[in-house]
C-alpha cells in the first residue's frame, strides 16, 4: 500500500481539531472518564525503523508523527510518568503464523527494521517490550509490568493506528485499563485508515485526546 503524507507539519493544530471534531460528531465519546496523570503510563507502539525510517520496509510517509511521539515522551518524562516502548520483531525460528501468510515478509530480530528509531533508543528509565503480534499484551510481559507498577490508565501513541495500536488498545480495555488514544500521536498509511480506526476505537474502547488536551495548552504543537 502506498502511504500518503496526510499530516503535514504546518497544519498540526488544524488537522488535529478536524479529527477531534469528526470523532465527537460520529462516536460516543465517554466524557465521564476524564484524562488524569495519576497511575498513568505512556505506551508507545512500535516507534521503530521499519515504519518510521525512510528506508524501512513498511515506511509511513508522515514524519510529523515522529515529532508528536517525541513530544508525548517529553511530557511523560517531565511528569514522571512511566514510559513503555513496544518493538515488533520475529526470531529466526519463528515462522510468523498467520502474519507470514498475510504479509510478504516479517520484521526479523536483529534487522534494522526491528530497531527503535535512534531518538527513542537509550532513553533512561524506559521499558522496552518485544512483541510479535498486533497485540502488545499477547505472550509478553506487558500486563505483569503494568500490574507491578500499579498502572490503571494508559496513554497510547505510535504506529500503525489500524493495526498494532488499535489491537493493543482493545486488549488494554479488556484487561481493565482506562485507555486514552493520542489522535495526533498515531499514524496509518492513509488518513482514511487512521480515522476509521480512531472512530471504531473511540466508540468502543478508548477516549480520544490530543497534546493540547493532555498538556492544557497548544505551545507543544508548534
Amino acid at each position: 500500500m502506498r502511504s500518503s503524507d496526510y499530516f503535514p507539519a504546518g497544519s498540526v493544530l488544524k488537522k488535529t481539531e478536524e479529527w477531534m471534531e469528526y470523532l465527537r460528531s460520529n462516536a460516543r465519546i465517554r466524557h465521564r472518564i476524564p484524562f488524569k496523570t495519576d497511575d498513568l503510563a505512556l505506551l508507545v507502539i512500535d516507534a521503530q525503523k521499519a515504519f518510521l525510517s525512510p528506508v524501512g520496509s513498511a515506511f509511513l510517509a508522515s514524519s510529523t508523527v515522529i515529532k508528536m511521539i517525541s513530544q508525548y515522551v517529553d511530557f511523560a518524562q517531565k511528569q514522571g510518568i512511566p514510559i513503555i516502548f513496544t518493538r515488533h520483531a520475529h526470531d529466526s525460528s519463528d515462522d510468523g503464523g498467520m502474519m507470514s501468510r498475510f504479509y510478504n515478509g516479517l520484521i526479523r530480530e536483529g534487522s534494522t527494521d526491528s530497531e527503535l528509531l535512534d531518538i527513542f533508543s537509550g532513553i533512561e528509565s524506559c521499558k522496552t517490550i518485544k512483541k510479535k503480534s498486533y497485540d502488545a499484551f499477547r505472550n509478553t510481559e506487558l500486563l505483569e509490568y503494568l500490574t507491578k507498577k500499579s498502572i490503571k490508565r494508559l496513554l497510547v501513541c505510535g504506529v500503525v493506528t489500524h493495526l498494532c495500536v488499535e489491537t493493543t488498545c482493545r486488549s488494554a480495555f479488556m484487561e481493565g485499563f482506562e485507555v486514552f488514544i493520542a489522535v495526533d500521536g498515531c499514524a496509518s498509511y492513509t488518513e482514511t485508515l487512521h480515522l476509521a480506526s480512531l472512530l471504531s476505537l473511540c466508540d468502543a474502547a478508548a477516549i480520544p485526546v490530543s497534546q493540547e488536551s493532555v498538556t492544557g495548552g497548544s505551545d507543544c504543537l508548534t
